[in-house]
């Protein structure tokens, strides 16, 4: 099967309509905000962010085996949301539905996941972790006037920032809430411009017109698929692709061998290596 393209939308919405899952071969989420910056102003330069691959198969022979999946996290909080949630045990009334475990790319995906759809809540330094203003919650904002700014490799400027800092900023930028984009189809965004505060604006206006295109309008998702319905092959590509990688260590392969047949292993080893509130990072699996 050749490779199928789709736009960052139509993915977002596969999410969202439950129609990919991450498998317990993968590892916890472990970008950074910069990570993510970067990742959409590659997005807006048109440069490649390299391909995925999913597993299709049918949920029914999820449930028939007792794979475990995971859903993507929306709200990622350093605290109360780090950890993907278990996806539904089995899936009610599967029939002939089939889904996607993503097998490569799960890091860009939950990135692009938590960046359009949701929030991001990291501890500020110096502050107890029992103290819930630690963890402001930050939404993407995009400055629409950026052009080029001081760091040689950023072009356009992406910012997790909270309500108030937003208002803060108001002089030092046109910042957009980047999910809101998606809510337009293109017939909407000349309305869009006209009744906004940047009607006026050229750089502004051509930034907001090139975030719909790369967001909504641009097959930027290149994938593959692979269909099987047996985990053993499944684990033996999963190796071979990120092995082509970063290469996956001694820990690394024993961890996707023992959760591919123990249906509660991820989270009873995330259990076990969680100590007085330490967590001892193995660094499962990897992401090009």
């Amino acid at each position: 099967m050749a490779y199928e393209t789709k736009s960052i939308k139509d993915i977002l919405d596969n999410i969202n309509r439950g129609e990919i899952y991450l498998p317990a071969i993968q590892r916890k989420y472990v970008w950074n905000d910069d990570q993510i910056t970067r990742l959409l102003d590659s997005i807006m330069l048109g440069y490649p962010i390299g391909t995925f691959l999913f597993w299709k198969v049918k949920k029914a022979i999820i449930n028939d085996k007792e794979y475990s999946m995971y859903e993507f996290i929306k709200d990622y909080h350093d605290r109360d949301m780090n950890k993907n949630p278990p996806a539904p045990q089995p899936f009610p009334n599967p029939g002939d539905e089939t889904m996607w475990a993503i097998l490569d790319g799960q890091q860009r995906l939950t990135s692009l996941y938590i960046a359009l759809q949701g929030s991001m809540s990291r501890k500020l330094p110096r502050k107890r972790w029992n103290n819930d203003d630690a963890f402001p919650k930050k939404e993407l904002y995009f400055d629409l006037s950026s052009e080029k700014i001081d760091d040689d490799y950023i072009t356009y400027n992406f910012k997790f920032l909270t309500n108030e800092e937003v208002k803060k900023n108001k002089d030092n930028g046109i910042w957009y809430k980047v999910k809101d984009i998606l809510k337009y189809s293109t017939e909407d965004l000349t309305k869009v411009i006209l009744d906004s505060d940047f009607a006026t604006n050229e750089v502004a206006i051509y930034n907001f017109s090139l975030l719909h295109t790369r967001l909504v309008r641009d097959d930027i998702i290149n994938y593959f698929e692979v269909v099987d319905d047996s985990i053993d092959s499944v684990l033996d590509i999963f190796v071979r692709v990120n092995s082509g990688g970063t290469v996956l260590s001694k820990t690394d392969l024993l961890f996707s061998t023992i959760v591919s047949h123990w249906n509660d292993a991820r989270d009873k080893i995330d259990d076990l290596l969680s100590k007085n509130g330490t967590y001892f990072d193995i660094g499962i699996g990897s992401d090009n």
